[in-house]
This record gives C-alpha cells, structure tokens and sequence, in this order.
C-alpha cells in the first residue's frame, strides 16, 4: 500500500519547526552566505581585532569598561559560533 510522505504507520512523524526555529536557521544561512564571500576574511579579522576576540577583556578597577568589553567579545564569538554551524542539506527522496 502507497502512503504518502512520513505518513506510514511505522515512521513517526517529524515535529515541524516553530516559527523561531525557522528563522534561526534562515539566519544561521545567511550569516554563512555572508561570510563565505572573499571580503569576509578582511572583515572578520577586523572585527576580531574590535571586539577583542582573542584578549582578556578586563579593565582593572572598572566594572563597567570589563562588561562592555565582554559584549564586544560575545558579537565575535556568536558570529564564529553562527558560521561553524552546519547547515541540514535537503534530503533527497529515493525514486521508485
């Protein structure tokens, strides 16, 4: 017997994506778009340098400078976290 697409009786069915999780995943494709451009790298090692991604981000005696220091960081950091995400490919169907 024919059944349509995830709809046999013996696979259960795949919960579909909320509205937010469909947006992250649009975002997370464009940021690697984005970024996979050749400028992106020039980009990238200027935010790096910015947003002190690879120093301490502490200023002595200065609660509030550490703390914006730190956000600048964090908008580094999530940009590298978005662009190692790996992306779902489409499956393809077998054809019969």
């Amino acid at each position: 017997m024919a059944y349509p697409q995830g709809e046999r009786p013996d696979e259960p069915k795949k919960p579909e994506l909320t509205k937010r999780q469909l947006e992250q995943k649009a975002t997370v494709a464009a940021y690697q778009k984005l970024l996979a451009q050749p400028e992106a790298e020039l980009v990238l090692n200027d935010l790096s340098k910015e947003c002190y991604e690879n120093i301490l981000t502490f200023v002595k005696d200065d609660p509030y400078g550490s703390a914006f220091n730190s956000g600048k960081r964090y908008v580094i950091l999530h940009i590298r976290k978005l662009m190692e995400q790996k992306q779902e490919k489409p499956r393809q169907e077998n054809a019969k």
